[in-house]
């Protein structure tokens, strides 16, 4: 009887996480862009539609919020924040899609600065100010951190996950900020550039052929996309004043990005060869870190939900 009753108990634990997952992490119906912002004086997580309407601060927390990044499936948001700190010290947060239910993923007491998502949704990986930036990954309920890179291999920062499970990232290990891949579990580094100039923050293409990043080899900050093997590299923007990419959309056929062209940060949008640029926030606040969710390109990715709500049940019983 309490073997049935024990089972029956798990049983309607598993169906109300499933609804209450159902009911409170949907997705957005129509595309949408989180970005950060600091138009009301602090750094705060904002979305707004992708014609840039409709802008509406989801944060709303006189700490710093920043970085802010989808989930695969359109559910969740991933940022950092430091709202539970002083000075430059951050921790990796979650909220739904409409920014209810915020919640940090461990207090770590360093500055947790950069994020980004499996392709499955479920780990998450990012930058740590250890003195010298690192990457670590853990999973997305926060457990199980582990350190990819190390102080030895000089700064490594940036991370960015690739479709085929790779994580592109920046790295001085050769003494000069290059793009570089490596396994997810941190193994196999390989340069995939080789310029005088600086070249960072990388971002994989969906279909992992490509790779988007920032260059100053035309002597300011300028949008380049290159093969996934280094090859081909090309200036994308080729516009007066600094601009760097900050993701590509579900299909690969557009790219957003941070611009100062007009002398203030401001969130573009443009076709993945650099024609239709396009001004989507026109604020006179800085607005940054663009991150683009289309359900037209959505992928369900439930086993990271799962994967956690099950985890925390299983301890629960236990």
């Amino acid at each position: 009887m309490k073997k049935n009753l024990a089972s029956i108990t798990i049983s309607c634990l598993l169906l109300l996480s499933v609804t209450v997952l159902c009911i409170n992490a949907q997705p957005p119906t129509d595309a949408k862009i989180v970005f950060m912002t600091d138009r009301n004086g602090n750094w705060e997580i904002y979305i707004m539609n992708k014609d840039g309407s409709n802008p509406r601060n989801l944060t709303k927390n006189p700490g710093d919020d920043f970085a802010p990044r989808w989930s695969p499936d359109g559910s969740t948001i991933a940022f950092c924040s430091g709202r539970d700190h002083k000075g430059w010290e951050a921790d990796v947060y979650l909220m739904e899609s409409d920014g209810r239910n915020q919640r940090s993923l461990g207090n770590t007491a360093e500055a947790e600065l950069d994020i980004g998502w499996s392709p499955d949704g479920t780990q998450i990986v990012m930058e740590v100010n250890l003195g010298r930036r690192q990457i670590f990954v853990m999973e997305a309920d926060g457990d199980d951190r582990v350190q990819l890179t190390d102080a030895a291999q000089g700064e490594n920062q940036q991370p960015s996950w690739c479709p085929d499970g790779s994580i592109a990232f920046t790295s001085d290990r050769d003494g000069n900020g290059e793009i570089y891949l490596m396994d997810p579990d941190g193994g196999n580094p390989r340069r995939i550039t080789n310029d005088p100039a600086t070249d960072r923050e990388p971002t994989c293409s969906p279909d992992g052929k490509k790779i988007a990043f920032w260059s100053d080899r035309a002597g300011n900050l300028e949008v380049f996309i290159m093969d996934i093997d280094g090859g081909n590299p090309r200036n994308i923007t080729k516009t007066p004043g600094d601009q760097w990419p900050s993701e590509w959309s579900p299909d690969g056929k557009e790219i957003l990005f941070t611009s100062e062209r007009d002398g203030n940060g401001e969130i573009y949008i443009m076709n993945s060869d650099g024609s239709n640029q396009t001004n989507l926030t026109n604020h006179r606040g800085y607005d940054d870190r663009p991150h683009l969710f289309d359900p037209r390109g959505f992928s369900v990715s439930p086993g990271g939900k799962f994967k956690a709500t099950w985890g925390w049940l299983k301890h629960k019983i236990e």
